[in-house]
This record gives C-alpha cells, sequence and structure tokens, in this order.
C-alpha cells in the first residue's frame, strides 16, 4: 500500500493538479532537450529528466534503499525513466523538486509556470 504523501507535497500536489506541463516525448528524448540541440541552445534550461534515467531521481536515497512501493516503477538501468513517457512514477511518488519543476522549453502557460516558479521559491 503506497504511504500518502506529507503536508506540503499534498499541499504542491494540489496546487499542480490542473497544470499541463506540455511534457512531451519521441522515444528517449525530450522534445525541449530535441528543441535546444536544434537551435544550438543546450545552456538554456536544464536537463531535468535524461539525469533522471540513470539514478533515483531525486528521491535523495539510493537504488537498494528504494521502499517497495517504489520498485514496480524502477528499473536497475532505466530508473523511473521509460521511452515515450519519461518518469513513470505517479506524481504522488515523486520528489518535491520533480513536482514543480519546468523546463523552459515546455509549454506551459505563464500562469501556470508563474505558480512553479513560486512553488520552488516557497520549498
Amino acid at each position: 500500500m503506497q504511504n500518502s504523501p506529507d503536508v506540503v507535497t499534498q499541499e504542491i500536489l494540489d496546487e499542480i493538479k490542473n497544470v499541463d506541463f506540455g511534457c512531451a516525448f519521441i522515444g528517449n528524448e525530450c522534445i525541449g532537450m530535441r528543441k535546444r540541440a536544434q537551435t544550438r541552445l543546450k545552456q538554456i534550461g536544464k536537463i531535468c529528466c535524461r539525469a533522471c534515467a540513470h539514478n533515483v531521481g531525486y528521491l535523495g536515497i539510493k537504488e537498494e534503499d528504494l521502499p517497495k512501493e517504489y520498485l514496480p516503477y524502477h528499473d536497475s538501468k532505466l530508473g523511473f525513466w521509460r521511452e515515450n513517457v519519461g518518469c513513470n512514477l505517479p506524481r504522488e511518488m515523486r520528489s518535491r523538486k520533480c513536482n514543480i519543476y519546468t523546463c523552459r522549453d515546455s509549454e506551459v502557460s505563464d500562469a501556470d509556470r508563474a505558480t512553479l516558479l513560486h512553488l520552488e521559491a516557497t520549498t
């Protein structure tokens, strides 16, 4: 059975429930990263999801310490990353950082981006 998120994480989940993050993937590649490569703007925006593909994301724990409820979502070679999907963890199981992250190339609205930036500044 999955643990309930802590109070702060639940507040973040409530704030972001209607945010369209605009995440889209072609195979194993984020469309935002593809745009940066095509326009030679590789330095703009952080590369969040690619780093997550090779570790345990931003949970701050080692792979061997994963709680049992995370194991069905985790692969020792891919982490939580899945082709054409990106992170396969349900939002309530992701770290706070993952729940408020939006890359500069995403299609998130200006209002949603402001919400996410505010959450980032206050958590």
